[in-house]
């Protein structure tokens, strides 16, 4: 088995992203994905990258934990990571917080939909967030579907909706 340190490197020297495969499909290997073998030390490495505002290394931890296995343990890193702007990583960090689907994620979920930026014409942020409260599915994240489902946005507006029906 790998060490974290020996992924992080490995994933540093090989960032060329290919549209045919994942960054980390030769450095993590297969049988290890989603045995949550570095969850403790991960947790570690994103408080480490929040302090030193290291959005390359979000990124990379984001991509490893979500190969690794993510749980409710992520829930408060992640919620505190959709607050910075420092980073790029929102859509990845609302896509795990999807799988999550830990009901204390739901305001900050919800506080994240409601901030469009301004490059993001066709809403997939918000739609991802969307998507997040729909898998979530408890009363309270309904509640927050219905408060989207009355938005001025026409998109938000429209999926919310949608995942109200389902």
């Amino acid at each position: 088995m790998k060490t974290l340190e020996q992924i992080l490197s490995e994933l540093q020297e090989n960032t060329k992203i290919s549209a045919w495969s994942h960054p980390l499909q030769k450095i993590f290997p297969e049988a290890d994905r989603g045995q949550y073998l570095y969850t403790a030390q991960l947790l570690e490495k994103f408080d480490d990258a929040i302090k030193l505002h290291d959005s390359e290394r979000i990124w990379q931890l984001c991509l490893i934990s979500d190969a690794d296995g993510i749980d409710k343990r992520f829930t408060g890193i992640f919620c505190n990571l959709l607050k910075e702007n420092w980073h790029q990583s929102h859509e990845d960090v609302v896509m795990m917080l999807e799988s999550i689907k830990d009901p204390k994620s739901v305001d900050c979920i919800y506080e994240m939909s409601l901030k469009i930026p301004s490059y993001d014409d066709g809403r997939a942020l918000a739609r991802k967030c969307i998507w997040a409260l729909g898998a979530i599915d408890t009363l309270y994240a309904k509640e927050k579907l219905k408060n989207l489902a009355l938005s001025d946005d026409e998109i938000i507006k429209e999926t919310a909706i949608m995942q109200l029906k389902y």
